[in-house]
């Protein structure tokens, strides 16, 4: 063993920590070659060799199975408890929780696999993990992370956040270098190494002094030898563990470094030339048979190099496998009788690259017919007949590509790896010649991203398909990229544009289910155009029909998108309308639970929460959030982890909370930028929350240069403006914005999804203004929603009771009914739970 001492050391110290019995983390990274593997690995062997459990998984460069490299421990973790070498924590939940690590394992046809179940599988590896780890120390190798899905990485990062107190050593190994860096793997490692506990390696190419110690260490030569060659050899491999060993392996074989210092052994420019020459030296048939391996992937097995490359015998194929072991280019894999591998993913890539193109993909053919003879049903076999079929390019093999691409999809959804699934259903798509074949695809495509939270790739998906699609497909695409608007808060217009015109062309059967929901589904977008009362005209009538028709799914689906918490503030018996909402809300959520739809009780709970904070049911508030808080874990689905902690941040700013809020508001916008949302879609809400923070905290000084100086950085939300002015107790520009406002901006801001955000900061400025003018118009507008909260669209900011709000109005009416208002106000923040709430209304009452 040569030099990584510092590294060493890191590790040992890791493992001093889990020996204490907190989980540690390291991910090792380096190019390819650095010696990632080696390093994890002989650590793991060491301690294997003391009696701890090792778990070891592997990525593969090719088209892997979601939730690789996780899928071979867990394995090795059921197979343990079958034997009866491990049980779960809770005994009743064993049966359960074994059926979950079979799907997620080995993957079910959609149409067998339950909705809710599956997304409770990671939580059963968790308590497999726990059970492992009773008696003591347990160590889980995770390779080639680079290659890992997105649904691998987030459910490792979901593992790892629920393990602290576990005496366990996840090492992982990646790549740490462009392009073998995937936006989901740096992202979610940047993530992972902010739990504690968790630590970054990175390993560098051996420096001259450790290449001398390796060829000491070989006993290549005479030190004076080592000396004069070891620069050399740093030069020409740049300390690359791996090509400093294969390097050395042909300069062995030519004679040795005393003929390199005689320079009568040329050292090979590249890897690629020394594998070319190794080919070379081997007869063409086990040329061939180097070739299939490598087209096959890292390991091969030779019963299947047999069959795919058309050998005389299987005793050729083994004699073959030998010839090319002993040129160097592959090697046996241990006590695994007929499987071998090649030395590093550079050897087998330069093996590849030393083939032409048509030979590459008409062995992709060759070996999918192979596989074909076995069993099509498995998954791990249905994934690589879909990347050998997808791979043999231009041979005629796309219709099976497609098939065996969509058969994958399903095993991928099966484990809610929805956005591997769309990753498969976009390949289908782009080797599908047929128009509407294609279409359909691209629409499977963008709702497996919908479910994954990751709208950046939904989207463009589903507006190809909704605006060249045939009707019904158009339809339905449509209804994607609405539930994206929706989510997003952004793209109104062209969902209803797309919506509208699907509609007119789709079937005039009023009772067509599809039509019920896009009817709906425009309902609710209408609303977000600030068209209230045709929007809840199409939600009322489009539920009316679905509960006419008795199909509870149907009723789900339309309730579903006829909740929408902003017509509660609108005109008069709000506390009636909002009421109604909740009722919906809370029946979508007893049909989502029973019919397993994760997805719709995410929506119906934070619904039920934010309608419960405006009419003050705190009740209801609690139970709301932590179901939401339990989709969010159970399906790790970005867009509900980031609604979870936009609604946590409110939560914990009411209740004083002040550093949670802020902790939470970050984690949100973390989440968000994970998936691909842009940082400009973000500045909205998020900002919202970041005032409402900062102006209890007293952290918006930093605003006064910009609002004093001579160039006034002017806000889009005329609300917002004045609301600075106001915190900061500038009161000329405050009373001229104000007033600029409610006589130009009034109706518009009347008509948004931000009224009550509105009304609450304009009421603030004119109660503190003592402004009598600006207090008639607000008390006005505030009355009709008496004995509610006021809070910005989506519960972005809680402003409380709007009692104190009318109660302030009053005050500088000089109306002596003001008094009741704050005891109103009062009566409803303690109720709430609210200190922030009970001291703002006290203040002002005082």
């Amino acid at each position: 063993w040569v030099g990584r001492q510092r590294e060493l050391e890191q590790l040992e110290r890791a493992w001093e920590a889990v020996e204490h019995g907190a989980r540690q983390v390291v991910l090792v990274g380096g190019e390819p070659g650095a010696g990632k593997s080696r390093l994890v690995m002989e650590v793991a062997s060491a301690l294997s060799r003391q009696g701890v459990p090792v778990l070891v998984g592997q990525c593969t460069s090719d088209l892997g199975l979601p939730f690789d490299p996780l899928v071979a421990p867990i394995r090795a973790l059921m197979s343990a408890i079958a034997q009866g070498e491990l049980e779960f924590p809770e005994a009743e939940d064993a049966e359960q929780a074994n059926r979950l690590l079979a799907q997620l394992t080995a993957g079910v046809a959609p149409e067998e696999s339950s909705v809710s179940l599956p997304a409770m599988a990671l939580g059963a590896v968790v308590s497999a993990l726990s059970s492992a780890c009773a008696t003591g120390p347990l160590v889980v190798v995770l390779e080639d992370l680079h290659w890992a899905g997105e649904s691998a990485l987030r459910g490792l990062r979901h593992i790892i956040e629920r393990t602290s107190d576990l005496p366990l050593l996840v090492l992982g190994t990646h790549r740490d270098r462009p392009p073998d860096v995937s936006d989901s793997l740096s992202s979610i490692a940047a993530e992972v190494l902010r739990i504690p506990g968790a630590h970054r390696v990175s390993l560098a190419g051996f420096r001259t002094s450790e290449v001398a110690s390796y060829l000491t260490a070989l006993n290549a030569g005479a030190p004076a030898v080592i000396e004069r060659t070891s620069p050399v050899l740093r030069a020409r491999t740049g300390g690359n563990p791996f090509l400093l060993g294969e390097v050395w392996r042909e300069v062995r074989n030519q004679g040795g470094l005393d003929r390199l210092v005689a320079e009568q052994v040329t050292v090979p420019e590249t890897l690629q030339s020394m594998v070319h020459t190794r080919l070379r030296k081997l007869r063409p048939a086990d040329q061939r048979l180097v070739e299939v391996g490598a087209v096959i992937g890292e390991s091969f097995d030779l019963n299947l190099v047999h069959v795919a490359g058309g050998s005389d015998s299987i005793e050729d194929t083994f004699g073959g496998a030998g010839a090319a072991a002993a040129a160097g280019l592959v090697r046996a894999v241990p006590d695994n009788l007929g499987t071998y591998a090649f030395p590093h993913a550079l050897a087998r890539q330069a093996v590849l690259a030393e083939m032409e193109p048509y030979a590459v993909s008409s062995t992709h053919a060759a070996i999918a017919r192979a596989l074909e003879e076995g069993d099509t049903r498995d998954p791990e076999r249905i994934r690589a007949l879909a990347h050998h079929y997808s791979m043999a390019t231009g041979l005629g093999h796309e219709a099976r590509a497609v098939h065996y691409l969509a058969a994958a999809a399903g095993v991928a959804v099966a484990r809610m790896a929805y956005s591997d699934a769309g990753a498969l259903l976009g390949r289908a798509a782009d080797l599908t010649p047929e128009m509407d074949a294609r279409d359909q695809f691209r629409l499977r495509a963008a709702q497996s991203y919908v479910r994954a939270g990751r709208f950046d790739r939904a989207w463009p998906l589903g507006e190809a398909v909704a605006t060249s699609a045939a009707s019904g497909v158009r339809l339905e695409a449509a209804l994607c990229l609405e539930a994206i608007s929706w989510r997003n808060r952004t793209g109104a217009a062209r969902a209803v544009e797309l919506l509208g015109a699907a509609l007119r062309e789709y079937s005039p059967d009023a009772d067509d289910p599809a039509r019920i929901r896009a009817t709906a589904a425009l309902g609710r977008e209408l609303t977000s155009t600030g068209r209230f009362a045709e929007g809840e005209s199409m939600m009322n009538r489009a539920l009316d029909v679905a509960r006419e028709q008795g199909d509870s799914q149907l009723l789900l689906a339309v309730l579903d998108l006829a909740i929408v918490e902003a017509l509660g503030v609108r005109g008069d018996h709000g506390a009636e309308r909002l009421l109604r909402i909740q009722r919906r809300a809370i029946e979508a959520s007893r049909l989502a639970r029973a019919a397993g739809d994760l997805d719709k009780l995410g929506n119906a709970s934070q619904s039920t929460h934010i309608v419960s904070y405006v009419l003050g049911d705190a009740t209801s508030l609690t139970v709301s959030l932590d179901a939401l808080d339990q989709v969010a874990t159970v399906t790790q689905n970005a867009f509900w982890q980031y609604r979870s902690q936009v609604l946590w941040a409110s939560r914990h700013l009411v209740r004083g909370d002040l550093e949670s809020a802020q902790t939470s508001v970050k984690e949100a916008r973390r989440v968000a930028l994970s998936v691909g949302h842009s940082p400009e879609l973000l500045d909205g809400p998020l900002s919202m929350q970041t005032f409402a923070y900062r102006r209890e905290s007293g952290g918006l000084e930093f605003a006064r240069a910009m609002l004093a100086g001579p160039q006034v950085v002017r806000y889009p939300w005329p609300p917002g403006m004045v609301a600075m002015y106001r915190e900061l107790e500038m009161a000329d520009p405050a009373r001229a914005e104000l007033r600029r406002t409610l006589a130009e901006d009034l109706d518009e801001l009347r008509a948004s999804e931000t009224w009550p955000a509105s009304l609450a900061l304009l009421g603030d400025a004119a109660v503190w203004l003592a402004d009598r003018p600006a207090a008639e118009v607000l008390l006005a507008e505030a009355e009709p929603l008496s004995g509610l909260n006021l809070s910005a669209a989506e519960l972005l900011a809680p402003f409380g009771s709007a009692e104190r709000l009318i109660g302030g109005l009053k005050s500088v009416l000089g109306d002596a009914t003001a008094e009741e208002h704050f005891a109103a106000a009062l009566e409803m923040d303690l109720s709430m739970d609210a200190p922030l709430h009970v001291a703002t209304t006290h203040a002002e009452w005082a």
